[in-house]
C-alpha cells in the first residue's frame, strides 16, 4: 500500500435472452431526462459529424478547461493522460457543429508558440449555462440546497448577491417544510434570473444527494422525505418555466416544446464525474471514498468511467457490514431491539446528542461501516457534545496537544479498522489502482495542522492502513495506491454542487457516446 497524503453512466447490466445489441436505441425508450440531448445531437449530425466524435471532442475541451487548446491540441489528446490521436477533419467538424449551437468560443489567435498562429477555443459562451445543487442533510431531513451557476465548461460564474466561483448560494430549508421540491425550484428559478444567466439557455439542472438513486427515482437516500420520489419527473415538471429557454434554440426559427433536462445521482458519483474531467491523476481504475461527518460514500470509476451497476447502486461501501471487534462493553448494545426502519434510527439517536457505535445505521441495520467509521459515530462514543469536541479530540496525542488517553486511542482505531475493512473488500473485488479518500481536515490534517503519528487521527489512519494490508488478497494492496484529500464542510458543499452541474454536461457526453441508460440491453419479453 503506497499511502500518499495531499491538501456515464454504463451499467453492463447482463439478460438471459436478448433482443437488441448494446447501442440500439428501441423507439420511445429514452429517457425523459434525455430527450433534448437527443434532438441537439440530431441537429449537430447535420454538420456531417457523428455523435462518437463530438463525444469526444466535448470531453477533451471539457478536460482542457480551463486552458484554451487549438484544434491541434485537441487531436493529438494533449490533456489526455495516454495520447489518443483524432482525425483533423473529424475535430474540425466537431468544433463548427458546436459552435453553431452557440456552445463554443472562439477567441483571437496567438502566435506564442513555434509554427503558424492558433485559434484557443473555449467551451461555453454567453450564451449557455448548467446549473448545479447539492441537496444538504441531517437526521433523515433535508436542511439546506446548495446552488451553483457554471458556464459549460464547468467554471462558475460569479452571481453577485448570490455566488461567487468558489461558493454557493446556500438556501436553508426550515423544519418542517412539507414541499422541499417547489423550495428547490424556486431557489434555482431565482438564481437562473439574475443577470448574467437570465439570458442564458440551461442545458440541465444536476441535483446530488445521498442515497440510492436510478433513472431519476430517489430508490433509498439518507433524506427520509425524499425515499420512493420520481424526483427527476417531479422537478421537470415544476421547472417548465425554465425551459421554455430551450424552445427556442440558435438553429431554429420557431418554438419546439422540449423539457428541460434533470439529472439526479448520488453525491459520490459525481464526485467521480468531477474526477473524470479534472483528471487530477492518470489511472483509469479509480475508487472516489468521502467521510462525512455522519456517512461514508463511495463510487467506482472503470476504464475511465463511472460504474453505477445494474440498478445504480454500485458503491454503497457505507453501508457495507464490517466485523469489528468491539471492547466487552460495546459487545451488547442496542441492535437486537432495532428494527428495520431509519426512523429506529433517529428515535434512537434522538435520546443523546450523537449515536454511538451501537447504534444502527441510518439505514436502520446494525453493524454497517457507517456505525462506526464516521465523525458523528466517534463523537457519540466518546460522549462528546460537537463536531468541534471530535476535531479536538482527533489532535489530542500531537505535539502541543492534550495526552492520548487509552479510550480515546481505543475508539478512533475501531473507526479506522472498520473504514479500512470496508476497503479491503472494495480492493479486492474491484482491484482499483487508486483509492481517492475524502476525509475531514480533522482526520486528514492539512498543512497547517498535519496528522501526527501519536494522535487519534494518526491511529485512525494507522490503522485504516494496517487493516488493508492484513485483508486484501495477494498483493494488490501493494499496488493500491491511497490518496487522502481534507475537505472541509464548506468546500464540500461547493465542491458537490460544481459536481453536480459537471454531471449535466457527463449526461451529455455518455448520451452521445451511447453508454448511458437508454441504450441498456432489452430482455426478450
Amino acid at each position: 500500500m503506497i499511502t500518499l497524503s495531499r491538501s456515464d453512466q454504463s451499467t453492463n447490466g447482463l439478460y438471459v435472452g436478448l433482443t437488441l445489441k448494446r447501442g440500439q436505441l428501441m423507439d420511445g425508450e429514452l429517457l425523459p431526462e434525455h430527450r433534448f440531448f437527443d434532438e441537439m445531437l440530431q441537429t449537430m449530425e447535420d454538420k456531417r459529424i457523428g455523435r462518437g466524435r463530438l463525444a469526444e471532442v466535448l470531453t477533451r475541451l471539457l478536460i482542457a478547461s480551463p486552458a484554451r487548446p487549438s484544434q491541434r491540441d485537441i487531436a493529438q489528446g494533449v490533456m489526455l493522460p495516454v495520447t489518443d490521436q483524432l482525425p483533423a477533419d473529424a475535430v474540425s467538424r466537431s468544433t463548427a457543429a458546436l459552435a453553431s449551437m452557440l456552445m463554443l468560443t472562439a477567441h483571437q489567435p496567438r502566435a506564442d508558440r513555434p509554427g503558424r498562429p492558433y485559434t484557443p477555443l473555449q467551451l461555453g459562451s454567453a450564451r449557455w449555462a448548467a446549473i448545479g445543487v447539492r441537496v444538504g442533510h441531517e437526521g433523515g431531513r433535508v436542511i439546506n440546497f446548495d446552488v451553483v451557476v457554471v458556464d459549460l465548461d464547468g467554471v462558475p460564474l460569479d452571481l453577485p448577491g448570490y455566488h461567487t466561483k468558489d461558493d454557493t448560494y446556500s438556501v436553508p430549508i426550515p423544519p418542517g417544510t412539507v414541499d422541499v421540491i417547489e423550495q428547490l425550484a424556486q431557489a434555482i428559478e431565482e438564481v437562473c434570473d439574475q443577470p448574467g444567466v437570465r439570458q442564458r439557455y440551461i442545458l440541465g439542472v444536476g441535483v446530488e444527494l445521498a442515497g440510492h438513486v436510478s433513472q431519476g427515482h430517489v430508490l433509498d437516500a439518507s433524506l427520509s422525505s425524499l425515499t420512493g420520489i420520481a424526483l427527476t419527473q417531479k422537478l421537470t415538471a415544476r421547472l417548465e418555466p425554465l425551459s421554455r429557454r430551450l424552445w427556442r434554440l440558435p438553429t431554429e426559427r420557431g418554438e419546439h416544446r422540449r423539457p428541460l433536462p434533470v439529472i439526479i445521482d448520488n453525491d459520490l458519483n459525481v464526485l467521480a464525474v468531477h474526477e473524470i474531467y479534472e483528471r487530477t491523476f492518470a489511472e483509469q481504475e479509480i475508487a472516489v471514498i468521502a467521510v462525512d461527518d455522519d456517512g461514508i460514500g463511495s463510487a467506482l470509476i472503470i476504464d475511465g468511467r463511472v460504474y453505477r451497476g445494474a440498478r445504480g447502486m454500485a458503491g454503497e461501501i457505507g453501508h457495507c457490514p464490517v466485523p469489528v471487534q468491539l471492547p466487552a462493553k460495546l459487545a451488547v448494545g442496542s441492535h437486537s431491539a432495532v428494527g428495520s426502519h431509519s426512523s429506529d434510527c433517529q428515535r434512537i439517536s434522538n435520546a443523546k446528542t450523537y449515536p454511538n457505535f451501537t447504534d444502527p445505521c441510518p439505514c436502520g441495520r446494525p453493524r454497517h461501516l457507517d456505525c462506526y467509521g464516521t465523525p458523528v459515530r466517534i463523537a457519540g462514543e466518546l460522549g462528546l457534545h460537537s463536531l468541534d469536541d471530535f476535531a479536538a479530540a482527533a489532535r489530542a496525542g500531537g505535539s502541543n496537544q492534550p495526552k492520548l488517553t487509552t479510550e480515546t486511542r481505543r475508539v478512533f482505531q475501531i473507526a479506522g479498522q472498520a473504514l479500512g475493512l470496508a476497503i479491503s473488500s472494495l480492493i479486492n473485488v474491484v482491484n482499483p489502482a487508486r483509492i481517492l479518500l475524502y476525509m475531514p481536515p480533522a482526520l486528514a490534517g492539512n498543512e497547517e495542522l498535519p496528522v501526527l503519528p501519536g494522535s487519534a487521527a494518526g491511529a485512525y489512519r494507522h490503522c485504516i492502513e494496517d487493516t488493508i494490508k492484513k485483508n486484501t488478497f495477494s498483493d494488490a494492496a501493494a499496488h493500491t495506491i491511497l490518496a487522502i484529500e481534507p475537505l472541509p464542510a464548506q468546500q464540500r458543499r461547493h465542491f458537490g454542487a460544481r459536481s453536480a452541474a459537471l454531471r449535466v454536461l457527463d449526461s451529455l457526453i455518455q448520451h452521445a457516446r451511447r453508454h448511458c441508460e437508454c441504450y441498456l440491453l432489452r430482455p426478450i419479453p
